[in-house]
């Protein structure tokens, strides 16, 4: 009925309801009432609005506890079976508190093999850099979770298996870099090492130290393959 702008805060000055009156033929009076009127379903539309928006929040929240409780179903579900490496006496002994806290759903295994799902590592220089172990190659070699200590560490503290991926180690002490050699394993279950290779090797009076040496020869390459 008036112009947009008479709308703005819906109270309008005494000369603008003075102009409307010579635009409209309308009272002071019925101006006046028109304007309350028009305040009070203005107000009755935005609570409307506000209650719309306070209720699609809600939603949106109930939605994120919905993924946050079922992100925790997944990691409460999970089977765990750990190895560890480089861990001193105390760490050792927590890891098997840990373990007992949940015997259903974590075990501990002495090697690394085709059961292992994690490998927990201690001797952090620096964050999420570890040094490198035989069991370490080995893991990487199974595209395993490799994770720092500080992982159960953070379990106990909370009461609760929480998610792993945080504490995924990142590199290597001897590198002292992040190259995320480990998560590239971890992420590479379909590659298949040195598929349709062959090696051949040749020295000279080293028979007897052919066999200890061939070992650690293909664990540096297979860590190799997944660093660089």
């Amino acid at each position: 009925m008036f112009n947009s702008s008479y709308f703005f805060f819906l109270d309008p000055k005494e000369s603008d309801k003075q102009e409307l009156m010579k635009q409209t033929k309308m009272s002071s009076s019925q101006i006046t009432i028109w304007f309350t009127n028009a305040r009070v379903k203005m107000r009755k539309e935005n609570k409307l609005l506000s209650t719309k928006k306070k209720k699609k929040q809600e939603n949106d929240f109930n939605h994120f506890d919905e993924l946050i409780s079922f992100d925790d179903e997944i990691v409460s579900s999970k089977r765990f079976v750990i190895a560890y490496s480089s861990l001193n006496i105390q760490q050792i002994l927590d890891l098997h508190h840990f373990v007992s806290l949940y015997p259903n759903q974590i075990s501990i295994s002495e090697c690394v093999d085709d059961q292992t799902t994690h490998l927990i590592i201690g001797k952090e220089d620096k964050p999420l850099l570890c040094p490198l172990t035989k069991k370490l190659f080995q893991s990487i070699a199974r595209h395993l979770y490799i994770i720092t200590y500080r992982w159960i560490s953070e379990c106990l503290k909370q009461n609760n298996i929480i998610d792993e991926i945080n504490y995924e180690i990142r590199g290597d002490i001897p590198f002292d870099e992040y190259h995320d050699g480990m998560k590239n394993s971890r992420l590479s279950k379909q590659v298949k090492l040195f598929e349709n290779c062959q090696f051949f090797i040749l020295c000279e009076n080293c028979q007897d130290h052919m066999v200890r040496r061939i070992a650690f020869f293909q664990f540096r390459i297979i860590y190799k393959f997944f660093c660089f």
